[in-house]
């Protein structure tokens, strides 16, 4: 499936979703965060956390932002952003990954 990964969040106000930075929260930004970091008592093999910097490398260098991923990488990446981030960014990175 392909998913454009340059896409910003969103307050509701419909302001661009900045960090304390003023950094823009994108999708790529969100993703490549979830992906190359390791939650509390998470435990990941060598091998698991390969994959997940290849995924990682992947979508941070896609063309345009627009990067083709399969049904295994959303699920992955769903599951990572739900246990990192607040309802805000998960309820909206749901919908991108899901191509809404």
């Amino acid at each position: 499936m392909k998913i454009d990964f340059s896409k910003e969040f969103k307050t509701f106000g419909g302001e661009t979703l900045k960090d304390a930075e003023g950094n823009v929260f994108t999708l790529k930004g969100v993703c490549a965060t979830v992906l190359l970091s390791q939650q509390q008592n998470e435990k990941a093999t060598g091998e698991e956390k390969m994959k997940r910097y290849e995924l990682a490398r992947k979508i941070w260098d896609a063309p345009g932002g627009v990067c083709d991923i399969k049904a295994e990488e959303i699920a992955l990446l769903k599951k990572l952003i739900g246990d990192a981030y607040l309802p805000l960014v998960v309820g909206q990175a749901y919908i991108m990954l899901e191509g809404e």
